[in-house]
C-alpha cells in the first residue's frame, strides 16, 4: 500500500509489470503478468470539494459517490453551456 502519490509512481516506474490496481479493472487483468499491484486506497483521494467557483473531485471518487452528492447534482451556478 502507497503511503504517498509519491511512493505509489516510484513503484510504478520501477519495473513495467507493476500496476495501479483499483475498483474491479484488475478483473480484466487476468492473462497479464504483474509484479506489483499498487493500491492507493489509503491516501485519502475520495473527496467532493466546492468552493466559490469549483466543484473538484479527487481521483479516487467513485461514480457512485458523485452521483448521490448533493454538491454534485446540477447548479445553474456550475454550467458553463
Amino acid at each position: 500500500m502507497a503511503e504517498s502519490i509519491e511512493e505509489g509512481y516510484e513503484t510504478l516506474i520501477k519495473n513495467r509489470n507493476n500496476m495501479i490496481l483499483g475498483g474491479t479493472a484488475f478483473l480484466r487483468l487476468r492473462n497479464k503478468n504483474i509484479n506489483i499491484g499498487i493500491d492507493l486506497s489509503n491516501l485519502e483521494s475520495d473527496y467532493i470539494r466546492e468552493d466559490k467557483n469549483n466543484i473538484e473531485i479527487g481521483p479516487m471518487t467513485t461514480f457512485r459517490s458523485i452521483e448521490t452528492n448533493k454538491i454534485c447534482h446540477y447548479s445553474r451556478s456550475y454550467s458553463s453551456f
